[in-house]
């Protein structure tokens, strides 16, 4: 089973109210007289940014083994040797560009990263992906060919009765399945923020489902 779910996102955000009320005042801060000020000795020596890169970095490499597939719910993952990557790292510079990069047991069915970068107070740009599945069993048994795609058909030996004491191939034609789910997420975004107090952001987000999953029915026979 596949399912894929996209969602857009945009938006402006403005001050407006209390610009508008400020402005009509008479108090634009472009009317305001600045000749006389001196922004050369506008120093603040308290005020020491860092800058380089800065962070820390953790590989991480290990085997399990259980018998019960959900156990893996707990592990972050049902393969016996798995590797992870563990990130928060950060630069930046005296100009204001910035990057940023996180990652928790990346590598793994369960995990997630973001990467963003950008200006302060101008722009900002990240990319971010984050996995989650969910283990249910490694012995599901069904007598049906095709699980997990459009079409179930029973083996053309099957033998079709009221109850299942009565079907004779069922013992046979059982076979057993993992029953699982993954979703993987995807996204972009941008964000802007200009010198006249106003702001707008744009996202993107992509969500793909695969896997099994449990369901109900009912189903008629004529006798």
């Amino acid at each position: 089973m596949k399912c894929k779910l996209n969602v857009f996102t945009l938006a402006m955000l403005a001050q407006a109210g209390i610009m508008s009320a400020v402005m009509a005042q008479g108090f634009d801060l472009s009317q305001a007289n600045t000749s006389k000020v001196k922004f050369d000795k506008w120093v603040c020596k308290a005020c020491k940014a860092e800058t380089g890169v800065n962070g820390n970095i953790g590989v991480g490499l290990g085997y399990q083994h259980s018998d019960d597939l959900r156990a893996a719910n707990a592990m972050g993952t049902d393969n016996e040797l798995a590797a992870k990557l563990d990130a928060d790292v950060r630069y930046s510079n005296e100009q204001g560009y910035n990057a940023e990069f996180n990652a928790d047991n990346l590598g793994m069915d369960n995990s997630r990263a973001q990467l963003s970068a950008g200006q302060a107070g101008h722009y900002q740009v990240n990319a971010n992906f984050r996995q989650i599945t969910t283990f249910d069993t490694d012995n599901a048994l069904t007598p049906y060919l095709g699980v997990g795609s459009d079409q179930l058909s029973l083996p053309n030996n099957w033998v079709t009765a009221g109850s299942t004491s009565a079907m004779t191939q069922l013992a046979t034609d059982l076979y057993a399945f993992d029953m699982d789910l993954k979703r993987q997420r995807y996204g972009l975004g941008f964000e802007y923020q200009s010198e006249q107090l106003w702001q707008t952001y744009i996202n993107y987000e992509r969500e793909q489902k695969k896997g099994l999953k449990t369901s109900s029915g009912s189903s008629l026979i004529n006798r």
